[in-house]
């Protein structure tokens, strides 16, 4: 995770994530952000930030989050607060769509998510990354 942190371009992405751990282990459609957050001066460290297209039931804090980063959208750009709001939903508009085609849509199957407790994670398709990372409530 941190060597992707550290060598991606910041900007947006779009993904497949699952949440391993609580009740909802479906696989989702993500629109992520990784970057500085220009928008807000307070941010120190470079971020990743994934926004799971799914109303969860319940908070999955403690739980592991698993990514299949599969493509870029656009650069990091600084927003007013208004136009931020707008580009957000823009790119999870975007990030559906993207999501939907064959090549794209085939890899929320991928062997990376879990059908079962026991069911053992496997290694990335060539040319995707594959995240694993643990949430914790801070």
């Amino acid at each position: 995770v941190l060597k992707f942190a550290n060598e991606c371009d910041a900007g947006i992405y779009y993904a497949w994530a699952q949440v391993l751990g609580g009740k909802d282990r479906g696989v989702y459609k993500v629109a992520m952000s990784v970057g500085w957050n220009p928008t807000f001066t307070d941010v120190k460290h470079k971020t990743i930030e994934p926004w799971i297209l799914h109303d969860y039931a319940e908070d999955f804090y403690d739980c592991e989050l698993r990514l299949i980063i599969c493509g870029f959208v656009r650069p990091e750009m600084k927003f007013s607060f208004e136009d931020l709001v707008e580009a957000i939903r823009q790119d999870g508009e975007f990030c559906k769509e993207a999501l939907d085609a064959p090549e794209v849509a085939a890899l929320a199957k991928d062997s990376f998510f879990v059908r079962s407790e026991d069911a053992p994670a496997e290694l990335a398709p060539t040319g995707k990354l594959r995240v694993a990372l643990n949430m914790r409530n801070q």
